[in-house]
């Protein structure tokens, strides 16, 4: 296994900016340029729609569940049914993703719970640099090599036959739109859960599993040698998903 350079950043970046259709003053504190962009170009847009979060944030996750279930539905019968088709929702981030029209961004920007939209990108991943750069053979001397914690990969799969991962896995699950309609999970359905569900049909995602708990049989050991592996497929043959929200 080689060892790969860097490994997908899972993290949505929502950047505020000014709106050159010069649109009401909320909605450029709320909304992504690129949204009214993209809506210049189609009648509906997919969106991710951040909303306000529980509070206490002291509450537990299982406490918070209910509170973000019912301020989505609260936020969703706000919006006309002709304006906003629910495309994902979670039940432990206060959130979802959508088609919207105009009209229903509309809609959405002016209601207080609704913190920002920005839209529903796609992505991939890319190489990096090795475990000397971030100093792990020096937190293995201290004896710290991953023992009794459980790493999610979430990217290309798993290739459950690899030498260097196979001993970690102990689950395995596929989230793969190819964005229009079908699916891209080893089954050829949009999800797919247990053994075989997370079958790596890139390598990216098997590189990444590597770095981070690789044994060593074939390539070099990763860094968490001692932990155990979740497989999560969301992206498809040539690393790429479709949606942000198919990651959340």
């Amino acid at each position: 296994m080689r060892l790969p350079t860097a490994c997908l950043p899972l993290v949505l970046v929502f950047a505020a900016s000014a709106c050159s259709e010069s649109p009401r003053s909320e909605w450029q504190d709320k909304v992504g340029t690129d949204v009214f962009a993209a809506l210049e170009q189609s009648p509906r847009v997919r969106v991710v729609v951040a909303l306000r979060p529980p509070a206490p944030s002291s509450l537990s996750l299982e406490a918070r569940k209910p509170t973000i279930g019912s301020l989505r539905q609260m936020v969703l019968r706000s919006v006309s049914p002709e304006n906003l088709q629910l495309r994902s929702a979670w039940d432990s981030l206060s959130g979802f993703a959508c088609e919207v029209t105009l009209g229903g961004l509309n809609e959405l920007s002016t209601l207080d719970d609704v913190l920002r939209i920005d839209l529903d990108v796609a992505g991939g991943g890319h190489l990096a640099e090795s475990r000397p750069l971030i100093g792990a053979d020096l937190v293995w001397q201290s004896g710290l090599i991953g023992a009794g914690t459980t790493i999610a990969v979430i990217d290309t799969g798993i290739d459950t036959d690899h030498a260097d991962v196979q001993n970690a896995l102990v689950a395995e699950h596929c989230f793969c739109d190819r964005g229009n309609g079908s699916g891209c999970c080893p089954n050829g359905q949009l999800e797919q859960d247990g053994p075989g569900s997370a079958e790596d049909d890139n390598g990216h995602g098997t590189n990444v599993a590597g770095i981070a708990l690789s044994d060593g049989n074939v390539g070099v050991v990763g860094l968490a040698p001692g932990a155990a592996l979740v497989g999560v497929k969301v992206m498809d043959s040539n690393a790429r998903f479709t949606s942000s929200s198919q990651v959340i």
